[in-house]
């Protein structure tokens, strides 16, 4: 086995231990992720992946929507920058459903996300993005996404094996912000 293969949070785990429970692999008795490698072919052609949220790999992926009856554009694509957060506000706006202010006597915070309904109609194909800012950040590493641009840093951390800084001096300052690119003029694997 790659040795890839076999990492989770820097853990190295003996071929021979988990062969033991080979056929748990994917139940509710395991966490299951994605290989290592699978992971990195889904985020092509993006950097990195979802652990470092800066540069898009794993954060910006494809979605398939179907919606037989309704969207006439079958196998159309769309360019539009959505986030994970928009499809709840999508499936309620097309369901005519509003979204609870208060659940079992608990007050609500409003949704965040924005439909992607206007997307279906083919009309819209090339619409702008009625989301205009996204902000990501997972283990300091962080990029926000305005109007088709985007600022991204990279946190390089502090060695397991040694005590040797790998770049990152804090959480303030403008060393955190190393990357910008206009996303309509760059290719994002330039950056």
């Amino acid at each position: 086995m790659n040795k890839a293969w076999r990492s989770f949070g820097g853990v190295k785990f003996p071929e021979q231990l988990e062969l033991l429970h080979f056929e748990d692999w994917g139940s509710d008795k395991t966490y299951p992720h994605m290989a290592v490698g699978w992971a990195w072919a889904f985020d092509t052609p993006f950097k990195w992946v979802k652990q470092i949220a800066s540069h898009f790999g794993g954060t910006r992926q494809g979605l398939a929507i179907s919606w037989p009856g309704h969207i006439k554009d079958v196998g159309g694509i769309r360019t539009q920058f959505h986030h994970v957060i928009d499809i709840v506000p999508t499936i309620l706006e097309l369901t005519g459903i509003r979204a609870p202010e208060v659940v079992n006597g608990i007050k609500q915070k409003p949704i965040e996300g924005v439909s992607m309904a206007y997307t279906f109609d083919p009309a819209n194909a090339n619409a702008p993005s009625k989301r205009d800012t996204q902000y990501f950040e997972l283990g300091g590493n962080r990029a926000i996404y305005h109007d088709d641009w985007i600022a991204a840093r990279r946190v390089r951390r502090r060695s397991r094996r040694t005590s040797e800084i790998g770049g990152h001096t804090g959480a303030g300052g403008p060393q955190n912000w190393v990357s910008a690119f206009d996303l309509r003029r760059e290719a994002v694997t330039s950056w």
